[in-house]
């Protein structure tokens, strides 16, 4: 495992660019990484993964460490506000542990997923949906996740 992902767990704590330091919070849990993790890491056709939220970027750490043996891997985080109220902790943490296979795409998912779906429609093999947590966000994320994954991609 990353050695970025047990410092944060171990701690309960991230730091952004400038070394300030935030308790962990609204992240996923150990198991829920790992079993990310293996399902990745089981399946050698994944390797270009969708993430609609980042926040502090644990979700994205996982991901990134199960794709980063892989060639032409590519991860897609959209997440608002990832400057604006998570002080951009999650693209430097995958910058601290090393990834440079991630896109930022920071606006709203509402506006991001059709200008995907145009550009890459049935071209993700994983879509990870973590964004704003309503009833409504949460199916039009769907509704375009369903659109933009692979047939027998994992949702």
């Amino acid at each position: 495992m990353n050695a970025l992902i047990e410092k944060i767990h171990k701690t309960g704590f991230v730091h952004d660019d400038l070394g300030n330091e935030y308790k962990l919070h609204s992240n996923l849990e150990r198991a829920e990484g790992e079993l990310l993790s293996q399902l990745i890491e089981s399946d050698p056709s994944v390797y270009k993964t969708l993430e609609i939220g980042c926040a502090y970027g644990l979700s994205s750490l996982y991901i990134c460490s199960a794709l980063s043996e892989r060639a032409a891997a590519r991860h897609i985080m959209i997440d608002p506000f990832q400057h604006k109220d998570w002080h951009g902790v999650g693209i430097s943490n995958l910058k601290r542990a090393g990834f440079n296979f991630y896109e930022l795409i920071e606006r709203p998912s509402e506006w991001a997923l059709p200008e995907l779906l145009q550009s890459a429609p049935a071209t993700f093999d994983l879509v990870v949906i973590d964004g704003w947590h309503t009833f409504d966000h949460t199916l039009l994320d769907l509704f375009y996740a369903n659109r933009l994954i692979k047939i027998g991609g994992y949702l």
